[in-house]
C-alpha cells in the first residue's frame, strides 16, 4: 500500500511538472505581432504617405517601447493612449495634411510656382530575433526650398524587458583610433558599393566633408543591430554633399564585439557577441 501511495505521488508530482512547463511555454512569445497602418492623402498640392508597423500588444513591455518610439518620432503630442494604433496615426495623419496645405499655400500666396509639398514617413520592423527587435524609421519630404530631405534611422529594442538603445550601444572610452578604423572601412566600402571605388586615405577624404579622416566623428543617429552586425548611419550633409544622400553600412560583429557594452553582447547568437 505504501508503495502505490508514493508511485501516485511521484506521477502526480511528474504531471504538475509537465502542465507547469506547458503553461510556460505557451505564454512564451518570440514574435513581436504587428499590424501595418496607414494615412495616405494625395491630391494636386499634397502628397502625405504615412506606413506604420504598429504592435498589436502595445500594452506589453516591448510593444510599449516601440508604440513610445513611433508616437515620438511623429511629435510627441498625442496623449490618448498608445493601445489604439490607429486612433495615433489618424490624429499625425491629420496634422501633417494640414500643415503641407498650409505650407503649400504659403508658396502661392507669396507668388512662387506651386509645387507639390510632399511627406513620406514610414516605420518598419526590419529585424527580429528571440532576444531583440529592430526598427527602421525613413523620412522623406519636400516642403519648399532647393530640394527635399530624407532621413534614416534605426532602433534597437530588448525584447524581455523592452529597453531601447541608444549611442550606448558602443561602450564609453574605447579607443577612438580603433572604432575610426572600423568607420574607415565602412565608408570606403559604401562609397565602392556606390560604383566610386577608393582604396586610399586621399581618395576618401576628397569624398567627405570632413579635415581629418583619422578622426571621423561617429553619425549623430545611433547605431544598431542588423543580422549581420552594426549598422551605422550618416544623414544628408553630415559628413558629405546632399548629393551623396545617406551613408550607411554595416560594420560585421566579429569586427565590433569587443566594443559593444555586455548588455547587446548577451543578445547576439552564440558566437557572434565574442
Amino acid at each position: 500500500m505504501q508503495n502505490i501511495t508514493r508511485s501516485l505521488w511521484l506521477i502526480s508530482i511528474c504531471l504538475l511538472s509537465m502542465s507547469l512547463i506547458a503553461c510556460k511555454q505557451a505564454t512564451i512569445s518570440t514574435d513581436v505581432d504587428i499590424q501595418t497602418l496607414s494615412y495616405k492623402k494625395t491630391n494636386n498640392t499634397i502628397d502625405l504617405n504615412i506606413s506604420c508597423d504598429y504592435p498589436i500588444q502595445a500594452n506589453s513591455a516591448v510593444g510599449n517601447a516601440i508604440a513610445e518610439y513611433i508616437e515620438e518620432q511623429m511629435g510627441g503630442t498625442y496623449t490618448h493612449g498608445l493601445v489604439n494604433g490607429d486612433s495615433l496615426i489618424n490624429y499625425y495623419g491629420q496634422q501633417l495634411e494640414k500643415d503641407l496645405i498650409e505650407n503649400a499655400q504659403e508658396l502661392i500666396d507669396a507668388g512662387a510656382t506651386p509645387q507639390i509639398m510632399y511627406q513620406h514617413l514610414s516605420f518598419t520592423k526590419e529585424v527580429e530575433t528571440p532576444t531583440y527587435i529592430t526598427y527602421l524609421f525613413t523620412s522623406e519630404s519636400f516642403l519648399g526650398g532647393a530640394h527635399g530631405m530624407h532621413t534614416s534611422q534605426g532602433v534597437t529594442f530588448r525584447k524581455s524587458d523592452g529597453r531601447r538603445f541608444g549611442h550606448e550601444l558602443i561602450r564609453q572610452y574605447v579607443d577612438t583610433k580603433d572604432i575610426n578604423s572600423l568607420l574607415k572601412e565602412g565608408l570606403m566600402r559604401f562609397f565602392s558599393d556606390q560604383n566610386q571605388p577608393i582604396s586610399h586615405d586621399e581618395d576618401l577624404k576628397n569624398m567627405l566633408l570632413i579635415d581629418d579622416i583619422n578622426n571621423i566623428p561617429l553619425p549623430s543617429t545611433p547605431p544598431y543591430l542588423t543580422e549581420k552586425g552594426v549598422m551605422f548611419t550618416y544623414q544628408p550633409y553630415e559628413i558629405a554633399c546632399y548629393a551623396t544622400g545617406i551613408i550607411s553600412f554595416v560594420v560585421p560583429y566579429y569586427k565590433i564585439s569587443d566594443y559593444l557594452i555586455p548588455s547587446i553582447k548577451s543578445l547576439l547568437p552564440q558566437g557572434q557577441g565574442k
